[in-house]
Order: C-alpha cells, then structure tokens, then sequence
C-alpha cells in the first residue's frame, strides 16, 4: 500500500516558488516540528481506528475481522497520501489544483491491488484474507475517508490556535 502512493507524492508538482526560497540552514531538521506533529497524529488516530474497529468484529465476524481491519487499514493510509499531496506546513496549500494524471494512475492501482488481495480466490488464502461482503468493503472506505477528514480539520484546528498565539506557524 505505501509504493504507489508513495510514487504519486514524488511525482507530484512541487511549490511553485520553492526555487525562490533561500535553502535551509545545516542544522534545520529536514521536517518541521509540525510536520512531525502531523506524522504521529495521523499514525495514532488511524492505529486506534483500525484496532477499535477490528477488536468490536472480533467475535461478530471471527472469519472477516481482519480482512475489515487490513480493508480499512489500507484506505486511511491512501486516504492520508490524498491529504499530504495537499498540506504544508502553513496548512493546505491553495488554490488546490487537480493532482496530476500520474497521481490517479498510483492512487488507482492501489486500490485496485486491494480489491484483487481481498477477492482474488487463492491470492486472498495466501494472504490470510477472506473475501467480504461489498457493503463492508465500502463502509471501510467511508469510515477511512470520515477520519482523514476528520484528522486534516483537527490540524487545521491546531495550526490555527498556534498562528492566533503569534507563534511561528512551521
């Protein structure tokens, strides 16, 4: 789940006034605090998401559990490549502009590659995974993209609180 997106965020286009900033200093860190701050937010809300919702199908769905949890596990993660095409650390870049035709194409086979995981008859029982109902498959991609939403308005929140304190924003 993370090359495809990961290729789509390198082929994405840059600022484009990156080459008129002067470079950072040696001893900058290469991320940002906030930057940092947004890594661990992401990864802890979508680590409790993803063990809350596995750990309730637990005993519903012995057979499926994992493979909701693995489904919903995979959309917050490109669910989360969709907001960093966007985010720096000054909040969401604007005017947002369609990503390019090569970030569909990534984002595209990654979810494509997890459809033919989770349904492809014998590639799914070497994985471990069993085939699940679509209506689940679609309620881990609701869910999945509720969250990211909701975790890209809570740093928009938090950045807007350190920017009305008079602190520097990065």
């Amino acid at each position: 789940m993370h090359i495809f997106p990961g290729l789509a965020l390198a082929l994405e286009r840059s600022d484009t006034a990156i080459m008129n900033q002067p470079p950072r200093p040696k001893n900058e860190a290469l991320l940002s605090k906030s930057t940092y701050k947004q890594i661990w937010l992401r990864s802890m809300l979508t680590a409790i998401v993803v063990a809350f919702v596995t750990f309730n199908l637990q005993n519903k769905m012995p057979n499926e559990n994992l493979t909701i949890g693995f489904s919903l596990l995979s959309f917050l993660l490109l669910a989360q490549a969709w907001s960093w095409i966007y985010w720096s650390d000054a909040g969401f870049t604007l005017p947002m502009t369609l990503p390019r035709a090569n970030t569909f194409l990534c984002m595209f086979v990654s979810y494509l590659f997890l459809l033919v995981a989770i349904f492809v008859p014998g590639l799914n029982t070497i994985l471990g995974l069993k085939p699940i109902a679509i209506s689940w498959f679609v309620a881990a991609f609701v869910v999945a993209t509720t969250v990211a939403l909701l975790i890209d308005l809570v740093a928009l929140c938090l950045l807007k609180i350190k920017c009305k304190k008079r602190l520097p924003c990065g």
